[in-house]
This record gives C-alpha cells, sequence and structure tokens, in this order.
C-alpha cells in the first residue's frame, strides 16, 4: 500500500548499514556462501548480489581455507602464547583493508563466540 514504505523491513544486507553480515550470512571452509540460521536477509541478499556465483567461491577460497585452519589450530593451541599468535593471524586475515574480510569476521564471530571488537582490542598496542 503507499505510504507503507517507512514500515517495511528491508530485505538486502546493507554494507553500509547497522546490521552485521555475521546475523545473516555464513560461509563453509570452501568459501561458499549460505543463510546464517536461515536468515532471509541472508538468503535474499545472496540471490540478489549473486553471491554464491563461482567467480566469488574461488576468490574467497584461500581466505576461507586459512580462516579454518586458523581454527582448527586455535581450537587445540596450548599456551597463552600460541593462542596469541593465532588471534594475531586471525586479525590480520580479517583487516577491513583485504579482500573478502567480511567472510573471515563471519567465520571468527561465530564459530569463536568472540566479537571483532573484542579481538581489535585484544590486538590494540596499548593492551
Amino acid at each position: 500500500m503507499i505510504g507503507d514504505e517507512e514500515s517495511e523491513a528491508a530485505l538486502l544486507l546493507d554494507p553500509f548499514g547497522m546490521e552485521s553480515p555475521f546475523f545473516h550470512l555464513a560461509f563453509d571452509d570452501l568459501g561458499q556462501v549460505q543463510a546464517f540460521e536461515n536468515s532471509r536477509i541472508g538468503y535474499e541478499t545472496i540471490v540478489t548480489c549473486g553471491l554464491d556465483r563461482e567467480s566469488l567461491r574461488s576468490s574467497r577460497y584461500e581466505k576461507a581455507v586459512r580462516a579454518f585452519f586458523l581454527l582448527k589450530r586455535l581450537s587445540v593451541a596450548e599456551t597463552t602464547d600460541e593462542t596469541k599468535e593465532i588471534l594475531a593471524d586471525f586479525y590480520e586475515l580479517g583487516r577491513a583493508q583485504y579482500v573478502h574480510s567480511g567472510m573471515v569476521r563471519c567465520v571468527f564471530i561465530q564459530n569463536t563466540g568472540m566479537s571483532w571488537d573484542a579481538l581489535e582490542t585484544a590486538m590494540s598496542p596499548d593492551t
């Protein structure tokens, strides 16, 4: 109905919006994307933007493999120093200026339960 636009909910992730992708997108160890926990926004974003096209899957592959390798290492880390080194590697892999950093951050957040902000704080030279 005309005039109801203000009450409508967006069905696509806004890359500049406040909604975090990790609530809506999930990636596997090959870089394939799916809607996180059957998120309708995630599904519509994947379909509309073609996030599951072969060229993007291929482009994400190397970073996905690396991110899941770091998760495995993190799960068996035996010392605080080893854990810090792995977290530093994750932080570097997911830095905003790098391609597919959003995927890396989704993988990190969804699999560690730690927020990216907490990781950034831990990696700050002041801590």
